[in-house]
C-alpha cells in the first residue's frame, strides 16, 4: 500500500448517513443509495417524510456546533428562525400523518350543546338519524 493511501486511511473522516465517508466519492455513493431507496418506497408521502427528516438531521448536525449556531443567529432574526422551525415541524407532522391541530375542550362543549338541538329539530320534522363511525344517514 502506498504511503499516501496509508496516511489518508489513518485520518478520521466524518461519516455521512448510512456510514459513507464524507468524501466526494462517499457523497456520490450516498446520493446513489438514496436515489435507489426512493425508487423502492411505496408512497410519495413516505419519500417526502424521509427526505425532510434527512434534511432536518443535516441542518441539526450543521448547527450542533455552537460557534456555527451563533454565527447564524447573528445573521438571522429570531423570528426567522422560529418561523422556519415552525414550518418544518408542521410539514413534518403532516407528511408523517400526525395531527397539526386538535379540537379544544371548548369546541367539544359546543358540539355537546349543538348536537342534541340538531337531533330534536330533525325529529320535529319527521326525520331520523342513523349514525355510524363513517357516515350519517337521514331518513324520513
Amino acid at each position: 500500500m502506498p504511503k499516501s493511501a496509508l496516511a489518508k486511511s489513518s485520518v478520521d473522516v466524518p461519516l455521512l448517513a448510512g456510514g459513507y465517508p464524507d468524501t466526494p466519492h462517499g457523497r456520490f455513493k450516498l446520493r446513489l443509495a438514496m436515489r435507489e431507496g426512493l425508487l423502492k418506497k411505496e408512497t410519495a408521502q413516505a419519500q417526502l417524510a424521509e427526505r425532510m427528516m434527512s434534511r432536518l438531521d443535516a441542518v441539526q448536525a450543521y448547527l450542533a456546533d455552537d460557534e456555527t449556531w451563533y454565527k447564524k443567529l447573528d445573521k438571522a432574526s429570531l423570528k426567522d428562525i422560529a418561523v422556519l422551525e415552525g414550518i418544518w415541524i408542521d410539514k413534518l407532522q403532516l407528511v408523517t400523518g400526525k395531527a397539526t391541530s386538535t379540537i379544544a375542550h371548548q369546541h367539544q362543549e359546543k358540539l355537546d350543546e349543538v348536537l342534541p338541538l340538531l337531533h330534536q329539530a330533525l325529529q320535529q320534522r319527521g326525520l331520523t338519524i342513523g349514525l355510524s363511525e363513517k357516515k350519517i344517514e337521514f331518513t324520513t
